[in-house]
């Protein structure tokens, strides 16, 4: 096969973003059904890559997704891709030269004398370079076939050691990809690298470590002034388990499912559990995950409150700025606002409580919970005059520059909705930006 067909299987990482592209072959795992047909499995692949091309140019020249979903997909393809018409005809040779070998494979079989040729003949793994297999332009490429095909006889040899050691790598392989689209999905959310020892982010006022030591599984803790608030697992497998596992509220489960076999990548009706490079939407649907849980957060503290102010502190803040701090009973309110500079805010805060450190902490933190919200998590454009209008019970936030509406009700039950107001909504159409809670 052409050198293009050994990159396609080879590709750096950088180049898988979770959405169709060249890839490393560790990232999708082969299942043993297909694995020995290595023949059948790169034009499946090649395919794939192609049909996945052929879906992300009518993405980007159709109008059916939102503008910047369209924006950030496009971002990641032109990342993957170094010359959109060089590397699309590249793959539609490649592939037509595949197809063209596995046809003349197949009328060979068909020829009399395979029939002649007993299921019980002893013939060697490896064919010795003889000047027939080495020149003859009929028989030149029937060494390297025939190794493939040995290699994967092999496979099916291998002990139970050897089987274990491939799946990990495969496992392994499969937590690096993942972790790759988690990167992307921060960084859409403009979330800020924290320095240290754990690999953690910050976004708006909370801060996230991701733990990726376990094998198969990925844990994200939010934590906000020192406290742990939650713990998102991200269950990681490589085929779908024969009975459907439990579900729980912080537990999500993906699968790799190899697609080698079908060489779907179609946009639609797709399962929502399958992360892989053949399928789009994997960045987006990791991001969906952390926006529903960033949001439940968000509506569990709404309106953000701080306990046991001095009388002294409430006072000067509920004075100096009525329509951000207002007093119930023996606490602070501190209701989201796109009229008060936020460093207004936090210069009043510091001056105010003195040499009070911790109530001067969860002052910001209750300002931060709403800085959240005023910068537009899906244009990052921010928040002005009368963009905003909050009290205790209800709150609702319409971004100027893309329509994305932030809608809240905490009572009488609670609720938060995020949706565009000049478009259709849907994952598909919108991707991980659009949330609801309760889901």
């Amino acid at each position: 096969t052409s050198s293009r067909c050994s990159t396609t299987r080879h590709g750096d990482t950088r180049t898988t973003t979770g959405y169709p592209q060249r890839r490393s072959s560790s990232a999708i795992p082969r299942g043993s059904r297909v694995s020995r047909k290595p023949g059948a499995i790169q034009i499946a692949e090649v395919r794939a890559i192609a049909d996945g091309q052929t879906t992300a140019l009518e993405l980007e020249k159709g109008n059916a997704t939102h503008w910047l979903l369209r924006r950030r997909i496009c971002a990641l393809w032109g990342e993957a891709w170094f010359s959109e018409g060089e590397d699309s005809q590249t793959t539609r040779q490649t592939l037509e030269k595949l197809e063209q070998m596995k046809s003349h494979v197949e009328r060979l079989r068909r020829t009399g004398v395979y029939r002649h040729v007993p299921r019980s003949a002893k013939v060697p793994l490896r064919l010795r370079p003889t000047n027939i297999l080495q020149f003859d332009k009929r028989y030149r490429d029937l060494r390297s076939l025939w190794d493939a095909f040995a290699s994967a006889s092999a496979d099916d040899q291998a002990t139970e050691a050897e089987k274990y050691q491939r799946i990990a790598s495969k496992q392994s392989a499969y937590q690096r990809y993942v972790l790759l689209l988690l990167s992307h999905a921060l960084n859409d959310m403009r979330a800020e690298r924290i320095v240290s020892s754990k690999l953690g982010f910050r976004v708006g006022p909370w801060d996230l470590e991701i733990d990726a030591e376990h094998l198969g599984e990925v844990h994200i803790r939010i934590h906000a002034l020192g406290e742990l608030l939650r713990t998102r697992t991200i269950v990681l497998l490589l085929a779908k388990e024969a009975e459907p596992i439990e579900e729980s509220p912080l537990r999500s489960t993906f699968y790799a499912e190899d697609l080698t076999a079908t060489g779907e990548t179609g946009v639609q009706d797709q399962d929502q559990r399958v992360l892989n490079p053949f399928r789009f939407f994997g960045v987006e649907r990791i991001r969906q995950i952390l926006e529903r849980d960033l949001s439940e957060l968000f509506l569990d503290r709404y309106p953000p409150a701080v306990d046991r102010v001095s009388p002294r502190i409430c006072d000067t803040l509920s004075r100096a700025e009525a329509e951000v701090f207002k007093l119930e009973g023996n606490r602070l309110v501190v209701l989201p606002s796109s009229k008060v500079p936020v460093e207004s805010l936090f210069r009043l805060i510091s001056e105010s409580s003195g040499s009070q450190q911790e109530t001067a902490a969860s002052l910001r933190h209750a300002i931060g919970l709403g800085q959240w919200l005023l910068r537009c998590r899906a244009c990052g454009v921010n928040a002005s005059g009368l963009d905003m209008s909050a009290d205790t019970r209800a709150l609702r936030l319409v971004c100027q520059s893309c329509r994305l509406e932030t809608t809240l009700k905490s009572s009488p039950t609670r609720s938060m909705t995020t949706r565009f107001l000049d478009w259709n909504s849907g994952f598909e159409l919108c991707g991980g930006v659009e949330v609801q809670v309760p889901y």
